[in-house]
């Protein structure tokens, strides 16, 4: 299996995702998306119709005038995860500072990570790299 087969299956919904390999995977922020911090700690991403499998509706909202960007509001424990997607941290131990920072217990760190990191993967925020270690 590829790279870019493996990395497509870890969020694909019919695929079963073995949580080893999940465990090991390093989410990685897409570098078109901006972002900044708002005064109550969440995040505000920014992100360019393009970048959004859009390309068309970004052409389109130039020419209306509207803006080519969509936006994403992070609430705190949103943007410390963010914070995370650096390419270096594993899914594991992005759960790890979850579970130590916010006194969450195991499972609800991994399931709330897990459906977090799916959502900014299916809105092409991030990537999920993967080591193929054998």
């Amino acid at each position: 299996m590829g790279l870019a087969t493996l990395a497509k299956s870890l969020f694909d919904r019919r695929t079963q995702i073995d949580p080893k390999l999940l465990r090991g995977s390093k989410p990685i922020r897409n570098t078109f998306v901006e972002w900044e911090i708002l005064s109550d700690g969440s995040l505000l991403l920014r992100a360019p119709l393009s970048q959004q499998g859009r390309g068309f509706m970004g052409k389109l909202a130039a020419k209306a005038g509207r803006p080519d960007q969509k936006q994403f509001e992070l609430e705190p424990i949103g943007a410390f995860v963010w914070n995370l997607c650096d390419g270096k941290h594993t899914f594991e131990g992005i759960s790890k500072k979850l579970r130590e920072h916010f006194k969450l217990n195991r499972l609800e760190a991994d399931a709330s990570l897990s459906a977090f990191l799916q959502m900014l993967s299916q809105r092409k925020l991030i990537t999920m790299m993967v080591s193929q270690k054998k």
